[in-house]
């Protein structure tokens, strides 16, 4: 289980449609992304990383995971009206 201290999700593929296969073969994608909020309160998605977990399996999202923290803190010092959501017990 990997954990981490904001708000970051893993868009992967859903069961298949017509449109969308399942991902039962390579590559299995994941693209992580954070939630941010400004001062106002308006949420905002942001696009973190992405990569292929084919050879890894799961071990590829604890450094992936750790990246994707580190750029969300870049994104916000870049933007300084956001900050990351932290997740439900989180810090």
């Amino acid at each position: 289980m990997v954990s981490a201290r904001y708000d970051i999700h893993a868009l992967r593929r859903t069961p298949p449609t017509g449109t969308t296969p399942y991902a039962d073969a390579a590559p299995v994608l994941r693209i992580l992304f954070g939630f941010v909020i400004d001062e106002a309160g308006h949420e905002a998605a942001v696009v973190l990383i992405g990569g292929d977990k084919t050879e890894l399996g799961n071990r590829w999202y604890p450094p992936n995971v750790q990246r994707a923290q580190d750029r969300l803190d870049q994104w916000c010092r870049q933007h300084p009206d956001y900050r990351p959501i932290v997740r439900r017990g989180g810090q």
